[in-house]
């Protein structure tokens, strides 16, 4: 499985510590996910509402980044 650092050193271009805002038509409001945790583990739209790294807010998600995927 790929790690933190492979997926920096591959693709420097994307700002890896920043949350992405999802939307799944739907499922209710608009959710921030972690750009890590949807690269090495994928996220289908019917699990929005239940995966542990989506969050209500870009807060939460930058918390769960930082103690999760810190350096």
């Amino acid at each position: 499985m790929i790690d933190e650092g492979e997926l920096k050193a591959r693709y420097p271009e994307i700002p890896w510590d920043q949350p992405v805002p999802v939307s799944v038509i739907g499922f209710g409001p608009s959710r921030f996910v972690c750009r890590y945790c949807i690269a090495m583990y994928g996220l289908r739209g019917d699990q929005i509402n239940d995966s542990e790294f989506a969050f209500a807010t870009r807060e939460e998600t930058l918390d769960h980044i930082e103690a999760v995927h810190h350096d």
